[in-house]
């Protein structure tokens, strides 16, 4: 969970030959996202250097400050709100990894040695940045032509259909991308806050419209899919990227606690 909050990297190239029609102060894109245990639709907003995210059949609306790499998490069923920053978000990483340390000593050997294997080796893999290898094979995605990368990095494995041309001008998105990838650098976040949002993660090389990752934990693991639908530039309002001032404020760790469960 926290791996997916921190969730946001690097920079999309400047669009080419965006319209001047289509200059709004945002845009709207809507994904589809499958795995082998649901499928569900996510619509993405940006504006006002701000980028929301919500998601089909779950309550908890995503919205981060790219600047400065803040979080806001809104629950509009219970009118609930959460705000940390980046800074916080990496104490309560280190805080669960002590936690995780601490539990390995009441473990078993044969149990503890395999779960401080898996500790050590995921520690070094957030050390090192995203693996992207180019392909020669394209697709088109939503009427968007593609090229193919492949890519491994801390949580997994995938490939990735990029485009270098949008219809929507994505220049101001990059300039706060490339600022939040240095605040990422500079909090100690790791590379492995990009590899939850295919969006933000392979910005340095192109826009995702479409991206296949594969998650390995231990013996088991995951493959899901994220296919771009459409992308329009849209005007936003400032509120859309911020907490209902009515709703209830509490801690992150709160706000984990009362949403937790099935479609929260």
């Amino acid at each position: 969970m926290l791996r997916i909050l921190l969730a946001a990297v690097v920079a999309l190239p400047l669009a080419a030959g965006a319209s001047p029609a289509l200059a709004k102060n945002g845009w709207h894109a809507k994904q589809s996202h499958a795995s082998q245990s649901r499928s569900s639709t996510a619509d993405i907003y940006y504006a006002h250097h701000r980028l929301r995210v919500e998601t089909e059949g779950e309550e908890t609306v995503m919205i981060i400050d790219l600047p400065t790499g803040d979080l806001t998490l809104v629950n509009n069923a219970k009118k609930l709100a959460a705000q940390a920053s980046l800074q916080d978000l990496v104490k309560m990483r280190e805080d669960m990894k002590a936690q995780m340390k601490a539990a390995m000593a009441n473990m078993p050997e044969e149990r503890r040695k395999m779960a401080e294997k898996l500790l050590k080796e995921q520690e070094e893999a957030n050390k090192k940045p995203l693996e992207v290898k180019k392909t020669d094979k394209t697709d088109k995605v939503a009427g968007i032509a593609c090229t193919y990368v492949a890519w491994t990095g801390a949580e997994g494995s995938g490939e990735s259909c990029l485009a270098d041309k949008m219809a929507v001008d994505m220049s101001a998105f990059r300039a706060d991308a490339k600022t939040l990838a240095k605040r990422l650098s500079e909090t100690g976040a790791g590379s492995s806050a990009a590899t939850s949002v295919e969006l933000l993660q392979l910005a340095d090389h192109g826009f995702p419209v479409k991206s296949v990752r594969r998650i390995s934990m231990g013996p088991a693991s995951f493959e899901t899919t994220a296919t771009l639908v459409s992308m329009e530039a849209m005007d936003l309002a400032k509120d859309k990227f911020e907490a209902p001032a009515d709703y209830k404020k509490t801690t992150l760790q709160e706000f984990m606690q009362s949403t937790s469960g099935p479609g929260r």
